[in-house]
């Protein structure tokens, strides 16, 4: 029995202060795929400047205890999950 985990995302472009334009990845949810069944998990669905489609993408877990809780994705400052609510 396989079990996999993905993250649902989509991106965001966004100007850095150095005017520099970098994308975000806003994470919306996960699906797990484990054997034949897929199971979708939606936290939630973006609005504004967005074409309908998600990127999906596997989750890079780290050894537990490694100052991070297992299965969320490893993010920098500027990201998606340092993003102020709403932008």
């Amino acid at each position: 029995m396989s079990r996999r985990i993905f993250n649902i995302v989509r991106p965001r472009e966004y100007t850095a202060g150095t005017g520099e334009v970098k994308t975000a990845w806003d994470r919306h949810g996960v699906l797990i795929v484990d054997d034949k069944k897929l199971s979708i998990h939606l936290d939630s669905i973006p609005t504004g400047d967005w074409n309908g489609w998600f990127n999906v993408f596997r989750t890079h877990r780290r050894p537990a205890g490694a100052g991070q809780r297992p299965g969320l994705p490893t993010t920098a400052p500027g990201t998606a999950a340092h993003a102020t609510p709403g932008l």
